[in-house]
């Protein structure tokens, strides 16, 4: 006989997807994420797509790692993703899925070839994508699946007012809205920055952030049955304008850009909010606020004026962007 249980996060296993351009950082991101997720006595398995890039980073994470090479047969994806259950592993990290997607077109291809009805054609490919992307969700894991991202350059003005160009990343190489199965879809920016398209947890709304070991940390609490905080009050930004730094709509998510100008008499808002923008990169910020003059020398930021925290928070990619280049 059927019956109803009373609905638990913590029965829940997490499916999240990191999109991002070539260089954008999603392999570190879904490591650091994934070290937060498990903690120091979870175990984190990798399957590697990108000729055993996933391995430059055993110096900083420890995981295992499983390399899958062309053809990028759904079986062989499958078959790992199972592997890594079985061994319980509590997270997996698929770089890249987009491989899985690359081998399911490769495959309807070689159909193509050989003649018959392309939509026969489709439906045999379509199978083989529906179980490799079934076994993705449904897997009892913590799973990340990283995604590559096409990219195009764009003209955004940066902190001194100049017109510089900016990768952007756009559509990820998967089926379209395929993405969009995940718990949460975090895109990952050219500058190391990212922000949510999609967001079950309503952690990440309207925040542009670090993926982190202390994000990981966040999910996991969340998953666990943890409240969702309200996030903070934000003003979108415009598509189309220099501050958006792009014009496409649904390819590239435009940062969102918080609530500035509060009455002169009541700078704490702003402060607050500058304080949690600067939060990941603080060392590298007051290293560069000071190179520009917005700082004296040993100066904490809590000694900023205030106009050029408002100038920050107007536009917060740029600034990030500014102080990462700077630091690089």
């Amino acid at each position: 006989m059927m019956q109803f249980q009373q609905a638990q996060r913590r029965r829940a296993k997490l499916k999240l997807a990191v999109t991002g351009p070539p260089g954008s950082g999603k392999t570190m991101s879904a490591l650091r994420l994934a070290a937060g997720l498990v903690g120091p006595k979870g175990r984190i398995a990798v399957i590697d797509t990108e000729n055993r890039s996933a391995s430059l980073y055993s110096d900083r994470y420890r995981f295992d790692v499983l390399d899958i090479e062309p053809p990028f047969e759904a079986e062989k994806f499958v078959e790992a993703i199972n592997a890594a259950v079985a061994a319980g592993y509590g997270c997996l990290i698929i770089d890249s899925a987009s491989h899985f997607w690359k081998g399911v077109l490769e495959f309807k291809g070689s159909l193509d070839s050989r003649g018959g009805n392309s939509f026969t054609n489709w439906n045999q490919a379509g199978k083989k994508y529906d179980a490799g992307l079934g076994s993705i969700l449904q897997s009892d894991i913590h799973l990340v699946a990283c995604l590559r991202s096409k990219f195009e350059y764009v003209l955004e003005q940066d902190m001194k007012g100049k017109q510089v160009p900016r990768k952007v990343g756009l559509a990820p190489v998967f089926r379209d809205e395929g993405e969009y199965e995940f718990t949460i879809v975090f895109d990952i920016a050219h500058d190391h920055t990212a922000q949510v398209s999609k967001d079950r947890t309503g952690i990440f709304t309207d925040r542009i952030f670090q993926v982190t070991e202390d994000i990981g940390r966040q999910v996991g609490a969340w998953l666990e049955g943890a409240t969702t905080a309200a996030p903070e009050a934000v003003k979108p930004t415009k598509l189309g304008t220099p501050e958006a730094g792009n014009s496409r709509i649904g390819e590239s998510h435009a940062p969102a850009v918080p609530e500035a100008g509060n009455p002169e008499g009541d700078e704490s808002p702003d402060r607050k909010k500058f304080e949690d923008l600067v939060a990941p990169v603080r060392e590298q910020a007051l290293a560069w606020m000071t190179k520009e003059g917005w700082l004296a020398p040993g100066a904490d930021i809590s000694a900023m004026d205030v106009t050029h925290i408002r100038k920050a928070l107007k536009r917060p990619a740029a600034f990030l962007r500014a102080v990462q280049q700077s630091a690089a």
